[in-house]
């Protein structure tokens, strides 16, 4: 038999792809799963799967050749973010950046420490601030069910690279992302020349960077891949999430520590 194939035992019957392989694979961190899944050098029973498949007894999983190397001492990460909030149900830290929620090199879930957590939300690698995670599958399902009706009040702030002589608005417009168009909404206010507070109503992948890029035509401050900057930070801001506690029924709001570049462009907002 390949060393490549492993069959689920009836103990491992139920549970997601990803917490099976980090049993079997103590140093295989989670983007390389996502990795082997999107390429689809991972399958179960010759299928392709996604990363939180639902596996049963006997299935067969195929594995690249070199998955072996990952039967090694966990890897421990060094996701050190602030706190900004803590329940049983719950967690809100302040992302810093070149961190990502799910996938990437860099992956808060790759830490053992937050590795049991569930994410419900995204916001780009290169964004600073405030993220979610559920510490229980329940509060996750209602978490994720607040993002999708909208009933969850995002805010954030840039610095751009140009003023605009409009100070406030609405961007609407129609974005193409993997072969598909969805519309997209930003509501818009300048707090200074330079420094701008966006409020997505829409959650599209890399909105605010497309939308201050492709529409307004002012790049965000070290933003490469819409605009050409030589800045080595992107200058957005995951500035506060606002919502009702789906359990304790309580009003949060929830606030990013306040980065130098904003300090510096917008003494107000500190």
């Amino acid at each position: 038999m390949s060393t490549n194939i492993i069959f689920v035992s009836i103990k491992e019957d139920g549970q997601k792809l990803r917490s099976f392989l980090h049993k079997r694979f103590l140093s295989l961190p989670l983007s390389m799963i996502h990795k082997w899944c999107r390429s689809g050098q991972l399958r179960v029973n010759s299928k392709r799967v996604k990363f939180n498949t639902v596996l049963r007894d006997m299935d067969k999983v195929r594995l690249p050749p070199f998955a072996n190397n990952f039967k090694k001492e966990k890897i421990q990460r060094q996701f050190d973010a602030k706190i900004l909030y803590e329940d049983q149900h719950l967690i809100a830290f302040d992302k810093p950046k070149n961190w990502s929620v799910q996938g990437g090199e860099k992956n808060i879930l790759d830490d053992p420490n937050y590795s049991k957590l569930f994410p419900v939300h995204r916001i780009d690698a290169p964004t600073q601030g405030v993220v979610i995670l559920a510490k229980t599958h329940n509060m996750a399902k209602k978490l994720s069910e607040l993002f999708a009706d909208r009933k969850i009040k995002k805010t954030y702030i840039a610095e751009v690279e140009k003023s605009q002589k409009k100070k406030k608005g609405i961007i609407i417009s129609s974005l193409k992302i993997k072969e598909k168009t969805f519309s997209a909404k930003t509501i818009y206010l300048f707090l200074t020349n330079t420094i701008i507070l966006l409020r997505p109503k829409t959650g599209r992948k890399h909105q605010l960077r497309r939308h201050l890029s492709e529409e307004l035509k002012t790049p965000i401050i070290g933003e490469k891949r819409y605009g050409s900057s030589n800045k080595t930070t992107l200058h957005l801001l995951a500035y506060s999430l606002s919502f009702i506690h789906p359990e304790s029924g309580k009003n949060l709001k929830i606030k990013a520590e306040i980065p130098k570049w904003l300090k510096r462009n917008c003494p107000s907002i500190a």
